[in-house]
């Protein structure tokens, strides 16, 4: 055989191999929140980079940001009747401030009815589905919010194969026994290391969770959707899932078991520190003294007016330069801007984090933020809003990578010294900037994300399946209560027995000694 020929086989079988792995049509479907969208947006682009055909699914009142817009990510817009743009903030300034300090419940039928909204937009739409099955997709990715479980009756409808990516691990629909020992509840503030009556509270916590689930989420009113193939519930289809991307990793979180199908993609929003935009260049350039980073996301883009005159007249009392990503409202402001504080709508969040100058990240605690930090090697100082942050913020401390306040109840003057804190005790900074080595070395999130994409759509997800069984038999509920019927059972036959057996043989070996 010559060599062109040899040449040419050689090319025909790389076509062949690649074309197994790759050029695959993808769908991205998440809730319409911000950062969701980054995290898929993310994912989509280390897609698009291994020669894949990515879409996600947007409503046709958005108006993506540059990070979505540029990506290359092909767009399926549907009809959202009340054409808010998703990438604009959830709360208005006027109802930040009330939703922050409402009730845990009422929070969750706050987003249980935007989510809800969102269900029946998507899932009414049935032009929508048509240009879905014309395209004919090889795989859906779907980001597993509790309040948008809904959206996995897109992929049983089409009949395609999907996978998840979540920011937390669900027992109920995972297939994973999370006990209440080891995982501390999510809306408390508990780490891991857990005394009895901690771990009681948790347990109650969990059960309840649970139920909370099952009544305000795992809803069948979509099955009216989905007439020709109808689902046993929301819970089900998800637990049906090829895998799972946890956006999480044990350098933030506590540790869990793992099934096979589970793998941690935490950071997805990481990579290598870009150039800054030239003002924002000259500006951490000239911090001598440092440099403090301020966000507080991109759902809560404002705070409450009192909020931040504290927040000014703290930073006013610094030597560092602070750079504040925040919606200033020019027109209620009669707010004198320190000479140390830039103010900007938008940021790259994740390049300053990574400036020489940069020391310090005060946060609201969104997962992406924090591991953008932890990229970065930079400590934080967390003000938790709503959803998991307070979890995330109880972990950054527990892990001493920074500490927490309270942003109902902080001074100006509580802030400096929280600043002088964590910027002059060495244990911060030190541990952080370990596990930031730790975190780099494992290389990047979005690859083992991608991989396990292509692995599925290459060889299905049989060989990563686990046994499917419900919540009772996954947190031994049913054993317990067993258990519990037993002993009851046990301690009544012995209570009678010593009441009415042992006098009976006492007096039957009192007559025959007789």
């Amino acid at each position: 055989m010559d060599v062109g020929m040899c040449f040419r086989s050689f090319l025909l079988l790389g076509i062949v191999v690649a074309g197994n792995v790759s050029g695959s049509k993808i769908l991205l479907v998440s809730p319409l929140i911000p950062s969701h969208i980054f995290t898929m947006t993310h994912i989509g682009k280390e897609l698009l980079s291994r020669g894949h055909d990515v879409w996600m699914l947007l409503p046709n009142s958005a108006n993506p940001p540059p990070l979505v817009k540029n990506s290359g990510i092909r767009f399926i817009q549907y009809r959202l009747n009340n054409s808010l743009d998703p990438f604009e903030s959830m709360f208005h300034q006027d109802n930040v401030q009330s939703y922050v300090e409402s009730s845990t419940f009422s929070r969750v039928l706050y987003l249980k009815d935007k989510a809800k909204y969102q269900c029946h937009s998507i899932l009414e739409n049935y032009e929508m589905f048509e240009k879905l099955r014309k395209i004919n997709f090889d795989f859906i990715l779907l980001d597993d919010y509790a309040f948008t479980l809904c959206l996995y009756v897109i992929p049983h409808k089409l009949g395609v194969k999907y996978g998840s990516v979540s920011a937390i691990i669900w027992p109920y629909a995972s297939k994973i026994s999370l006990l209440p020992s080891i995982a501390p509840a999510r809306h408390h503030h508990m780490t891991n290391e857990m005394g009895f009556w901690e771990r009681l509270l948790n347990t109650i916590l969990k059960i309840f969770g649970d139920i909370m689930v099952y009544h305000f989420i795992d809803s069948n009113e979509y099955n009216q959707y989905i007439q020709e193939r109808p689902y046993k519930s929301l819970t089900h289809l998800a637990s049906q899932t090829s895998f799972w991307l946890i956006d999480q990793d044990i350098l933030l979180d506590y540790p869990v078991p793992l099934m096979p199908n589970m793998i941690y993609v935490g950071g997805l929003s990481t990579e290598p520190h870009k150039r800054l935009p030239d003002e924002m260049r000259y500006f951490a350039g000239n911090a001598t003294n440092g440099l403090v980073v301020v966000s507080f996301g991109s759902t809560i883009s404002n705070i409450p007016d009192e909020k931040m005159i504290l927040f000014l007249e703290a930073f006013r009392q610094l030597n560092q330069s602070i750079i504040w990503k925040y919606r200033f409202r020019r027109e209620t402001a009669g707010y004198s801007i320190p000479s140390n504080v830039l103010i900007r709508d938008w940021i790259p969040q994740n390049d300053i984090l990574g400036h020489p100058n940069t020391q310090l990240f005060i946060t609201h605690c969104g997962n992406s933020g924090q591991f953008e930090a932890l990229y970065g090697g930079v400590p934080m100082i967390g003000f938790p809003l709503t959803a998991e942050q307070p979890y995330n913020a109880r972990r950054l401390q527990h892990k001493n990578y920074g500490i927490t306040l309270n942003i109902k109840s902080f001074t100006a003057e509580e802030l400096v010294q929280s600043v002088k804190e964590v910027l002059g005790n060495q244990i911060y900074s030190r541990n952080i900037k370990t596990a930031s080595k730790i975190f780099r070395f494992q290389g990047s999130p979005r690859e083992r994300a991608a991989k396990m994409i292509e692995r599925v759509i290459e060889f299905g997800s049989g060989h990563l399946s686990s046994p499917e069984l419900s919540v009772q038999q996954l947190l031994l509920y049913d054993i317990v209560v067993f258990l519990c019927i037993c002993l009851c059972v046990a301690q009544y036959v012995i209570r009678k027995t010593f009441k009415y057996g042992l006098p009976y043989i006492f007096a039957a070996l009192k007559s025959k000694r007789d």
